[in-house]
This record gives C-alpha cells, structure tokens and sequence, in this order.
C-alpha cells in the first residue's frame, strides 16, 4: 500500500504544497484539513496511527518522546521528523522519494529525519 501522509497542525504549508504540485496522486492531509491545532502530541499520534499515516512535524522537542509513550502501548503509522530550518527542496523530496519508493508498512513504528 502507498504510503499516505499527515502533517502536524504546525507543519510548513508550504512543504505540503510543494509535495502535492509535485505530485498530484500522492495522499497528504494537512493539519488544517483535521484540524490538529491545539490537540495534544499522543491523540495527533493516536490519529495518524488509525489511518496508517506517517506523522510530519517540526516538534523534534517533545514529538520524539511522545512518540516512544505512544509505540510502548500501540502501533504507529511512523514519525517524520522535519527541522525548522531545513532547506524546503530537499524536504520536499522526501515524502516524494517515500511515497515512490516505499510502502506504509515500512514505516510503521519507524522515526525517520527529514531530509533523508
């Protein structure tokens, strides 16, 4: 199965905007889109999880541990982690070379640092 994406409420728009002209086919919710603002790092975790989708985000402070509680009691669709400062071409590409070249079940349970 292709791997779908989700993007923390916080997440660059324009990273996600990159990544969907680039690609049309690709599946990638933002946090806008189900509205993550203000919901706390476990139930963001808990919904990406419920749909299979590797979690973006540029929480690299408290989304880590978060993430650790999280796998130690339910399985998880994946954590992407994306610095602040990171050049956006290369993050763009990211999720596209995911995407093409792998597949959900890959990134379960999975941390992984964008750029790649």
């Amino acid at each position: 199965m292709k791997v779908r994406f989700l993007a923390d409420a916080n997440f660059n728009r324009k990273i996600i905007a990159g990544v969907q002209r680039r690609e049309t086919q690709i599946n990638f919710l933002s946090g806008a889109q189900v509205d993550l603002t203000g919901i706390p790092d476990l139930q963001v975790l808990a919904l990406a999880a419920s749909e299979g989708r590797p979690l973006l985000t540029h929480d690299v402070r408290t989304m880590v541990s978060a993430f650790e509680e999280f796998t130690s009691t339910s399985p998880s669709g994946g954590l992407l982690l994306v610095a602040q400062n990171a050049p956006i071409g290369p993050v763009i590409n990211a999720p596209l070379r995911i995407w093409e070249e792998s597949t959900a079940e890959e990134w379960k349970n999975r941390i992984g640092w964008i750029p790649l």
